[in-house]
């Protein structure tokens, strides 16, 4: 993980053990893990407490959260997942999945490589809109049962690579997803730290292609 992270922080939240687990390298051959307690994590429908750190990206797939204000990273992008929802990361660093309990849905966090096209194929509709106080645009997509609404941010990051949030609904009309897709939105920031420290991992000259030998088919269908 401190490898893939390029060295960066990275802090792990076991909710259900009420734990944060600290990873950081002080040194060149150092390796440093500190756990601290969460006590009293709010609960779902508990509004008056405090905000409940929440775990960065990893290469496992994360328990699904079960207390409100949960808050996750992917790089230097940090949002709110969907309450009971999974939490999969990918092991390359630039793709987050969020899966809702029955598999209908899913939300797509993803850092879009800048030499990676748009999809293009099945577009029903374009639009340039302002988001979580950014300029993005906005385009749905179908193929088969499949409806997919992205909205791609225009500023890149320092890799090049664009912010992609998209919303994949199967079987089932897209608007039945759209209140909850536009609240984990709102809830996107693009520059808070992560708990174990900044994300630097942006730091440096361009990261490859991550997605070079992945299938991303259905992703770009």
């Amino acid at each position: 993980m401190l490898r893939a992270n390029r060295d960066a922080p990275f802090s792990f939240a076991a909710l259900r053990d009420k734990l944060i687990i600290d990873v950081a390298r002080p040194g060149r051959d150092e390796v440093s893990v500190d756990f601290r307690e969460v006590p009293d994590l709010p609960r779902a429908g508990d509004r008056g407490s405090s905000t409940a750190p929440a775990a960065p990206a990893a290469t496992a797939e994360l328990p699904a959260p079960e207390e409100d204000d949960v808050r996750v990273w992917l790089g230097p992008v940090s949002l709110e997942p969907p309450l009971e929802w999974q939490v999969r990361p990918d092991a390359s660093g630039r793709l987050l999945a969020l899966v809702r309990p029955d598999a209908g849905a899913e939300i797509l966090v993803i850092l879009w490589p800048e030499e990676r096209p748009m999809p293009s194929d099945g577009v029903e509709r374009i639009e340039h809109v302002v988001i979580a106080g950014a300029p993005a645009m906005r385009l749905r997509e179908r193929a088969g049962p499949i409806t997919i609404e992205h909205v791609f941010f225009d500023e890149p990051f320092a890799d090049g690579s664009r912010l992609t949030v998209a919303y994949r609904a199967t079987g089932e009309p897209i608007a039945d997803g759209a209140p909850l897709f536009e609240l984990v939105l709102a809830s996107l920031d693009r520059k808070r730290p992560a708990p174990g420290g900044p994300t630097r991992w942006m730091s440096g000259p361009r990261a490859t292609d991550p997605f070079a030998d992945l299938d991303m088919s259905v992703i770009e269908r």
